[in-house]
């Protein structure tokens, strides 16, 4: 169990370290000192969903529960990214969702391998 905590801190540390440089690499696209590439503008989307399951995860015991809480987690996040769109000065890209999603299955993953 000692080697599940620890793969599951390194999983949330990672998530979550990617959020400040997924906006610190959109900020050097702005300023021209970067192309632009798909990875630039979802790493931050990926972190976001990733970190916070990760971390939301890491006292659930029991599998069923854990899944519903991924589940849960990203359809709020994406529901609030939706819902944000509703302002004229903001578009809404389906593929933040997928990458919620994606990352909140990856986060779950990674919990259910590091148990076994």
């Amino acid at each position: 169990m000692e080697i599940s905590k620890t793969v599951q801190t390194l999983e949330g540390i990672i998530f979550t370290t990617m959020v400040p440089y997924g906006e610190h690499i959109q900020n050097e696209v702005l300023l021209k000192q970067r192309q632009y590439d798909w990875l630039v503008g979802h790493l931050t989307d990926i972190g976001i969903a990733g970190g916070v399951v990760a971390w939301v995860l890491m006292p659930v015991k029991d599998k069923k529960e854990a899944l519903k809480y991924s589940l849960i987690i990203q359809t709020a996040i994406s529901a609030f990214d939706l819902f944000t769109s509703l302002h004229p000065r903001i578009t809404y890209d389906w593929q933040d969702t997928a990458c919620y999603y994606g990352a909140a299955l990856l986060a779950y993953g990674i919990k259910r391998i590091s148990e076994k």
